[in-house]
């Protein structure tokens, strides 16, 4: 049923039901599961060809080392999340305030609480459902200090709050209220931009609410969909708001193909307000990540690199640019890795003189 890595999948659903090691599968088969198991295989794999992921057939998930419990309430944690993980920890200290907006299954929260016990957490979501997914995880996890309310990001989260960390994954491109709420114009997140999210785009309103509840000295890490970094109208005016204020510290491309069954490409948008320089950081991280059957994967190692690369803020050929805000500009406020970080010529160079000669 065009299920990809259909052994790979096969394999770890019958490994999950009695423990089996892939040597002891490939001498002795499945013959050696009991009448039951057997029954539970089939309902697995009937499950996982009709394309329900792997994760939620299992109930669990990895993520930064830990084991989580999933199921279709919650989203996966994804490749892409451990690189925010990875690169937020690099900024935070134990004691600063952190704020994970659309936590789900609470992966990145909760890795966070367990990696900076004296900081306060806050996750929040839209879904009951969903927080009772992460309120087990926190539960099994034993990390105390992290809370979880159910709000609609787009409403308040009370007066005065600021987080020195902000971390997100929000869902891309959802539609929201945008210009049919005429109060929203005037709301103190999203107007001094001068103008709304499209109504079919949501995702610059989830950028302006992080930017609104950072702190002077915090810094916002978020997933996006790229087509931020480039479309017209509103998203631009958007764009030119926040580099002609400073606030765009970094544009993290990363790989495509990470994920099973789609081809998407994600970014990280890494914001700050008070920056050392007027310049942007642009990361093509595209080429850390191996290979695994048909898909790209991020190992620890790429994760690293792309930390690295993060935190030396420095010019390297075909990796990464610091770019001055002026010159984002004069390109109309594109964002796009592509129009700063130039891809290698990988393609063979072929000698004229040499060949003419052989001819």
């Amino acid at each position: 049923n065009n299920v990809d890595n259909a052994d790979h999948d096969s394999f770890e659903l019958l490994s999950a039901i009695n423990g089996m090691t892939r040597t002891f599968y490939l001498v002795n088969g499945d013959s050696m599961l009991s009448e039951e198991n057997y029954l539970l295989y089939e309902e697995y794999i009937d499950k996982r060809a009709a394309h329900v992921p792997l994760q939620h057939i299992l109930g669990k998930a990895y993520f930064y080392g830990y084991e989580f419990e999933v199921n279709e309430d919650v989203l996966i944690p994804r490749p892409d999340t451990e690189v925010l993980v990875g690169e937020v920890i690099k900024v935070t200290r134990n004691g600063d305030n952190i704020l994970d907006m659309c936590t789900g299954s609470g992966c990145i929260g909760i890795s966070l609480a367990k990696k900076f016990p004296e900081s306060r957490v806050l996750g929040v979501d839209v879904s009951e459902k969903a927080l009772k997914v992460a309120q087990k995880n926190k539960h099994n996890l034993e990390a105390d200090n992290i809370d979880f309310m159910l709000s609609d990001l787009f409403g308040e989260l009370g007066n005065d709050i600021t987080f020195n960390t902000i971390v997100s994954n929000p869902p891309y491109s959802i539609k929201w209220a945008g210009d049919d709420n005429a109060v929203l114009i005037n709301d103190p997140r999203y107007s001094p931009a001068g103008v709304l999210a499209p109504k079919s785009k949501a995702d610059f309103a989830f950028i302006m609410h992080s930017l609104a509840w950072l702190a002077t000295n915090g810094t916002a890490s978020i997933v996006c969909f790229p087509g931020i970094l480039y479309r017209g109208g509103a998203e631009q005016k958007i764009r030119k708001y926040l580099i002609d204020n400073n606030f765009v510290d970094c544009i993290i491309q990363l790989p495509d193909n990470l994920f099973f069954g789609t081809s998407i490409a994600t970014c990280i948008m890494v914001l700050k307000k008070s920056k050392k320089d007027n310049s942007t950081l642009f990361i093509d991280a595209t080429k850390e990540c191996v290979k695994v059957t048909n898909n790209n994967k991020l190992t620890d190692e790429n994760i690293e690199n792309i930390v690295k690369t993060f935190t030396d803020r420095k010019d390297i050929d075909y990796v990464s640019r610091l770019v001055s805000n002026k010159k984002i500009g004069e390109n109309d406020y594109n964002l796009s890795i592509s129009t700063y970080v130039e891809k290698e010529d990988t393609r063979e160079k072929i000698d004229i003189d040499v060949l003419n000669k052989e001819i």
